[in-house]
């Protein structure tokens, strides 16, 4: 008569789930940048899920090039990492700057092997020479005064800009605090953290390439309480909604992608800024007014008659 012992514990044995831990990397997609970047950061992780599997794991990451070559396109990197369970460690790959006639090349990275990946694991990095293709982002968001009014706000970006969209005035658009009973009367909007806001107009947008700095002018000299809409990334708010107004781009065609986080979207799909409040130099009002003061020249007095 044949045991049924045996036959249970194979049985046991196959229901088990097969218990691993495995280094890998944590965004295994490929990676495409520009030559311009510097360094890629990449992230290894262990991950396990045996509560009984060591503490940590070993292993070795290095790379290789397919199409691209060392010293030329990137600097080679061999590094050891000793990694803990759902942990990630950064290891950062230097990019070399070429001509564009290097064109696309491919870097293969590789992570040794581990027990629940006993080929090891690999990412591409994609480096594409001569082209930029690092987003723009504001530095620093102003709103200038003169004798206690703003008169301007300034949006300085990272790198140069397109002309078109930096000086569209269709894709600002400027607010100021508001009341439940003033919106009674009119142009009052809710912004992102639903407070009552009315219109600015805007006069224009003055972008001057020395500094990749935007002025925005509004038609009237207003209080600093003001905020600023400006296209982050240009999304509809709602599938029924489009948004009036296209990608603040760089001059390599590159949209707009990254700002300070503490910022908020507004309903309108736009960025939503509060300025810092500066007062305005004079060789600011100089460059947007043509006078440093933007004022009426005070009459000089005349010279006093000697006498006779």
């Amino acid at each position: 008569m044949r045991s049924t012992r045996a036959r249970m514990l194979l049985e046991n044995l196959e229901s088990r789930a097969l218990l691993t831990t495995s280094a890998d990397f944590a965004l295994p997609e490929p990676q495409v940048v520009s030559d311009k970047v510097g360094t890629v950061d990449v992230y290894v992780q262990l991950f396990s899920n045996d509560a009984s599997a060591p503490t940590a794991e070993t292993v070795t990451l290095t790379t290789s090039g397919l199409t691209a070559v060392p010293g030329v396109d990137y600097t080679p990197v061999h590094q050891t990492i000793t990694l803990t369970p759902n942990n990630s460690s950064t290891v950062a790959i230097p990019i070399l700057a070429g001509p564009a006639s290097l064109g696309t090349r491919t870097l293969q990275l590789t992570i040794s092997p581990s027990p629940g990946l006993p080929q090891g694991a690999s990412q591409l990095i994609v480096i594409t020479h001569g082209s930029d293709t690092t987003s723009p982002y504001v530095v620093k968001s102003q709103a200038l005064t003169q004798g206690g009014n703003v008169v301007a706000f300034s949006l300085q970006f990272s790198k140069p800009m397109a002309i078109g969209p930096v000086t569209n005035l269709a894709n600002y658009a400027s607010a100021a605090p508001s009341s439940l009973k003033e919106a009674v009367g009119g142009a009052i909007n809710l912004d992102a953290s639903a407070q009552y806001t009315k219109n600015i107009p805007l006069k224009s947008a003055i972008y001057d390439a020395a500094t990749d700095t935007v002025y925005l002018v509004p038609m009237n000299k207003v209080k600093p309480n003001v905020r600023l809409r400006y296209p982050f990334q240009v999304v509809s708010p709602t599938p029924t909604i489009a948004p009036s107004f296209s990608n603040l781009t760089d001059t390599s065609g590159n949209p707009i992608a990254s700002d300070d986080p503490s910022n908020l979207f507004s309903i309108d799909g736009r960025f939503a800024a509060t300025p810092q409040v500066a007062k305005a130099s004079p060789s600011v009002l100089s460059y947007l007014f043509g006078t440093p003061t933007h004022a009426t020249p005070k009459a000089q007095p005349k010279p006093a008659h000697k006498a006779k």
